[in-house]
């Protein structure tokens, strides 16, 4: 199985998802998980269509828009070797306050023991009228990182001061157990979902991961890679769809997941060394699901040439309630990475 292929056939099966859920899930908790440095900042914010993660070296920046919300989240190298909240405050509010657009009347200073805050109101003049946009940032020190979390609502209404205090109540930044260590040899691995939420995940501890860019196929998915250092052919996606309702409102069942891996499985075929791809079911706590595995013939047995993969798993599940699919290639015989991509599905959480 060509890895390219896989990957195609996978984002194909995007598009026909995208048809079929179309309804988003919603939720009030936020967490954006910091890459590779096991700890997280979580808020209480409205629905946000989409979220954005930008990596620029040591750097991250998060960006999120709902409708009138507008959310940012710069993680940044500290610019000195001590000082706290009050020092990344002065450090950010020195250059965000020369914004000529800011009513100087409106800014209000105030201080907590997670951050330091500055509300203001802007006024844009726009063809004869002005509009305003109520902001408010927080600056906060973690995990030797400078924060500047920044939350803005146009045309602010009286019932939108709600937003602001649970924002306010709701923003907490924590260590999490980004590697944790896990009975046989894996470890405990974190990743933000774009709508809310964090996917957690045991994986085999020689496994690399990352999240893979959008290519915008449906918006709001998000696919996990995993690799092995010198390892050729060897390729596991995990693809976390944005919702898990379909148009008339129900939840998928079984029979639905089947359908839609019965599809990949009779292309598969055509290659397969198998005489017959049997798709097998299973249910594990709030993971159910079907999968297929497959040989391709074309692929030698050695020296396989670069991406290039002789054994191919692939498979349907819901997890905590939201579709997913799996692609797991490899050249290892007895599917052993096959099985280990299965075991990781089959214990994945939604929180």
């Amino acid at each position: 199985m060509n890895i390219e292929t896989a990957v195609k056939t996978r984002m194909t099966l995007g598009v026909w998802l995208l048809i079929t859920l179309a309804m988003p899930l919603q939720a009030d908790e936020k967490v954006f998980v910091i890459p590779d440095e096991g700890w997280r900042v979580v808020v209480d914010a409205p629905f946000m269509d989409r979220v954005e993660e930008t990596r620029r070296g040591a750097d991250f920046t998060f960006k999120g828009h709902g409708g009138l919300f507008n959310l940012s989240l710069f993680v940044e190298r500290p610019q000195s070797d001590t000082g706290g909240h009050k020092e990344c405050y002065e450090f950010y509010w020195s250059h965000g306050r020369r914004n000529p657009l800011i009513d100087q009347s409106s800014v209000r200073v105030s201080s907590d023991p997670r951050y330091c805050r500055v509300e203001y109101l802007t006024v844009v003049p726009f063809k004869g009228k002005e509009f305003k946009q109520k902001h408010a940032h927080y600056y906060f020190v973690f995990n030797r990182r400078w924060m500047d979390l920044h939350i803005s609502i146009f045309e602010p209404k009286p019932a939108d001061e709600e937003i602001f205090r649970r924002f306010d109540r709701g923003l907490r930044y924590e260590s999490v157990a980004a590697g944790r260590p896990l009975a046989g040899n894996k470890v405990e691995r974190m990743y933000p979902i774009p709508k809310g939420g964090t996917l957690v995940l045991a994986v085999p501890a020689a496994w690399k991961g990352r999240v893979v860019p959008s290519r915008d196929t449906m918006p709001g998915m998000m696919t996990v890679e995993f690799t092995r250092d010198n390892v050729n052919g060897f390729r596991v996606l995990l693809s976390l769809m944005p919702s898990s309702k379909l148009p008339n409102g129900q939840k998928p069942e079984m029979p639905w997941l089947r359908n839609i891996i019965e599809q990949n499985r009779r292309g598969a075929e055509a290659s397969a060394e198998e005489k017959e791809l049997v798709v097998r079911e299973f249910k594990e706590g709030e993971v159910f699901g079907c999968y297929y595995t497959a040989t391709d013939r074309t692929v030698p047995v050695d020296n396989p040439p670069p991406n290039q993969a002789r054994f191919m798993l692939q498979a349907a599940v819901v997890i905590s309630g939201r579709v997913a699919m799996l692609t797991a290639l490899s050249n290892t015989s007895g599917h052993v990475d096959q099985n280990a991509a299965l075991e990781m599905i089959k214990s994945a959480l939604c929180r």
